[in-house]
């Protein structure tokens, strides 16, 4: 007969995690590393999926309805019943920060992008097109699905996001057909 002379190896293991004289193992370390960057690894694995096999994303998944409908729903679904009332409404109150976010996202942004586009002409570094590129799209205002998943990861105020997020495409609506015109000029 064989003796028992201690816990099970597994046990063993989570008494040393639990213990912080004790240095934890490899795979404690690399199952850290893999929450502690869960989404950065994950747009890794679907960038390598994509290059792998390109039909799955630009076919069969449809993207046209799943990027456009699918994910923006279930994004703001999946962030809405993680929400309290109380933390949407601390976040609508909080009106300084929320103009202050809406005025860099939709003034700050394309004026820099503006100025650097002219300083590129100017020294003959892109082309005109490109330039009245990178400026029509500094003036549309941020994607949804990304201001909450990245505020989210990052330990962000998440009411905020989904408040800023929301009212920023609103008011897009109305601020970037002017700022595409007064840009551009002649265009």
């Amino acid at each position: 007969m064989s003796s028992n002379s201690g816990p099970p190896a597994n046990q063993q293991s989570r008494d040393a995690a639990a213990d912080p004289g004790v240095a934890p193992t490899r795979s404690e370390k690399v199952k850290a590393f893999m929450i502690a960057n869960s989404l950065l690894l994950g747009i890794l694995c679907a960038i390598g999926i994509a290059a792998a096999y390109p039909k799955l994303g630009a076919v069969y998944l449809a993207p046209k309805i799943t990027a456009t409908y699918i994910c923006v729903i279930y994004i703001f679904l999946l962030s809405g019943i993680s929400l309290k009332t109380r933390e949407l409404v601390n976040a609508l109150k909080n009106y300084k920060f929320n103009a202050a976010v809406q005025v860099f996202n939709l003034m700050v942004v394309s004026s820099l992008t503006y100025a650097l586009t002219r300083f590129l002409l100017g020294i003959e570094a892109t082309s005109d097109n490109l330039a009245e590129g990178l400026v029509i799209t500094s003036c549309l205002p941020m994607t949804i699905n990304m201001v909450i998943v990245l505020t989210k990861s990052s330990g962000g105020d998440e009411a905020s996001a989904v408040f800023n997020a929301a009212f920023g495409n609103l008011l897009g609506v109305f601020v970037t057909p002017p700022l595409v015109l007064m840009y551009p000029g002649e265009s």
